[in-house]
Formats: structure tokens, C-alpha cells, sequence
């Protein structure tokens, strides 16, 4: 399992990057998939010590990557044209 995600991090990475030629729905599908493998993916992976601040961590910052990530998506999918609001467009950088 932890072969296949990673596996499909790199490939969707590949089509995350290629913004130049990749963009629109597909550009945003593939950059959620990658966030999605990478958060499967530590959450599978677990720590070879058992500490509860390390067992309090992990969740945490999955919590509030999933939060930050989604504040930045309805940002971009609020405004048509971003970079012409330079307070939002500021936020998002």
C-alpha cells in the first residue's frame, strides 16, 4: 500500500508541475490527489516511538493542512482572476 502511494505521489506530482500545458480542473484534481496520497501516506506510516506528543502531532497538522488547503482552494475558486485582488492574492502566496 505504502508503495502504490507513493508511486501515485510522483506520478501526480508529474502532472502538477506541468502547469504549462496541464491547467483548469485537471491542474486542481491532480494537486488534491497528491495532497490526498501524501496525508494517506503518513497516516499509514506510523512513528517507531510511542510518545504522546508525537501521537497528538500527526493529526494535528493533517487537521490543519487539510484546513489551510481548503481556505487556499475556495480562495482560487472564489475569484476568477486572483492576481488582480492583491489582498486575497497575498494570502494565497
Amino acid at each position: 500500500m505504502v508503495l502504490i502511494l507513493l508511486l501515485s505521489v510522483q506520478y501526480t506530482t508529474l502532472v502538477v508541475v506541468r502547469y504549462d500545458t496541464i491547467k483548469g480542473t485537471t491542474h486542481y484534481v491532480f494537486t488534491a490527489l497528491t495532497f490526498t496520497f501524501l496525508l494517506l501516506y503518513h497516516g499509514i506510516v506510523s512513528n517507531r516511538i510511542t510518545h504522546p506528543t508525537i501521537d497528538y502531532a500527526k493529526p494535528i497538522v493533517a487537521v490543519a493542512s487539510i484546513v489551510l488547503m481548503s481556505g487556499f482552494c475556495g480562495l482560487i475558486l472564489l475569484f476568477d482572476n486572483i492576481k488582480n485582488n492583491h489582498t486575497y492574492w497575498i494570502i494565497c502566496w
